[in-house]
């Protein structure tokens, strides 16, 4: 049964712009992010196998039930890696609770899209050159441009300083020229007043009746002439001086305009920004569990435990260190190898210990083997236990072979299992 996703996007040419897409679940991505929306779907690569995907989505066979069970897939590509690696199966799916995978080798299996926690494959007969080979366009399309709008960005930023640079010193530069041509006019009169004086007093000198006359109206033509030229010097200076001062406003006034827009550009992308991220963050605490109380042990349960368990412990079910256990008494459990645990203070002690591993199904126990650090037995005349002699704590855990717990009635054992992990039948 294989999953038929529409094709979103023929990609083709080079210096095409693409907008960030999600993540693809196959590849590595946490769940949470890739499978935020749990109607996402799919395609992907996995050891040269291309599988199609859907989030919040399982499938379980009428005969054998969810498959074969792996256990300790840490994502979903790891687990579609065990898919891919194995010819007779078909399809799969991981579940982040328990980080659990299973595997379907036949066809005749139904998938059923609850929005859960789970991530559906299934193998398809495709290639894995289209896929990889488009994926690897558009990284490179992305990576092109991104690199381009960088250097484009640094460029802006030169060329702005630059202009700065050059106004600044457009203005500096005017300024100094029109005190120095200023300086110079002054000067220039000073030197053609002084110089004037000086041939006035010696034509006086030379013929006083002869020259008077000529001197005045030398001094005076001299001195007409210099205002008329003063003046029209000082005109261009003020003209000059008004066009630059007015080319730099106009300039200045452009750029501020440009500054202005690109900080209104800036704010609005900055401001679109928080509100996608803030939107995000509601999304997400929206989905954070709301953690279950935890019940307090009865101390009938923990003072010792081996007996007091099941005859005068009134809790059936606990919560040690996050992790929930059930009671069963009066029934013996296989389906798990028996690991034999020595020297636990209590059976608390000993679930602690099988809550830390990700393979204990659950602990049993055998009143026993292991009552207080006091061996028991069952005498033929006193029909209760009798106390014999010291031995040790004595529980053993069930450590998962891929199957479920299965119970069968005995009177003295007893068994404490974790739901999350498989209930016995």
């Amino acid at each position: 049964m294989i999953l038929n996703l529409p094709l979103l996007a023929v990609l083709s040419g080079v210096g095409v712009t693409w907008a960030a897409s999600s993540p693809n679940c196959l590849s590595g991505s946490s769940f949470d992010t890739c499978c935020s929306n749990r109607d996402a779907v799919g395609k992907g690569t996995v050891d040269g196998v291309v599988m199609n995907y859907a989030c919040g989505t399982y499938a379980k066979d009428e005969t054998v039930g969810f498959g074969t069970v792996h256990k300790g897939a840490a994502n979903a590509k790891e687990c579609a890696g065990l898919c891919a690696s194995d010819a007779s199966c078909q399809a799969g799916f991981w579940s982040k609770v328990g980080s659990k995978c299973y595997l379907l080798n036949g066809s005749g299996y139904k998938t059923y899209h609850n929005k859960g926690t789970f991530l559906l494959f299934e193998k398809t007969t495709e290639e894995p050159g289209s896929v990889d080979e488009c994926k690897d366009r558009v990284d490179s399309a992305t990576s092109q441009c991104n690199a381009e709008k960088d250097k484009i960005k640094q460029q802006g930023s030169q060329l702005l300083q630059k202009c700065q640079d050059e106004k600044d010193q457009a203005i500096a530069g005017a300024g100094s020229k029109c005190e120095a041509e200023k300086d110079a006019i002054r000067k220039e009169n000073a030197q053609l007043a002084e110089q004037a004086s000086k041939q006035c007093e010696a034509d006086k000198n030379q013929s006083l009746t002869q020259a008077s006359k000529q001197c005045e109206a030398d001094k005076n033509q001299a001195i007409a002439e210099a205002g008329s030229k003063c003046e029209a010097e000082k005109d261009a200076i003020r003209k000059e001086n008004a066009q630059l001062a007015d080319q730099a406003t106009k300039q200045c006034e452009a750029d501020k305009d440009q500054l202005r827009q690109q900080a209104a550009t800036a704010a609005s992308e900055y401001e679109k920004k928080i509100a996608d991220l803030q939107t995000q963050l509601t999304q997400c605490q929206a989905n954070v569990p709301t953690a279950k109380p935890v019940p307090a042990i009865d101390p009938n349960c923990e003072s010792n435990s081996w007996v007091n368990m099941c005859s005068s412990c009134s809790q059936d079910t606990f919560v040690i260190d996050g992790k929930e256990f059930k009671k069963k008494c009066g029934v013996r459990t296989v389906g798990a190898r028996e690991e034999q645990w020595l020297y636990r203070a209590s059976l608390i002690a000993c679930m602690k210990e099988c809550a830390t591993r990700g393979d204990c199904l659950g602990v049993g126990w055998r009143p026993a083997e292991g009552i207080n650090g006091v061996s028991y037995h069952q005498s033929p005349h006193i029909p209760a236990l009798v106390q014999l002699t010291n031995t040790t704590k004595h529980c053993h855990a069930h450590i998962s072979i891929g199957g479920p717990l299965r119970n069968v009635p005995v009177w003295n054992e007893h068994l404490l299992y974790m739901p999350e992990r498989g209930t016995p039948y």
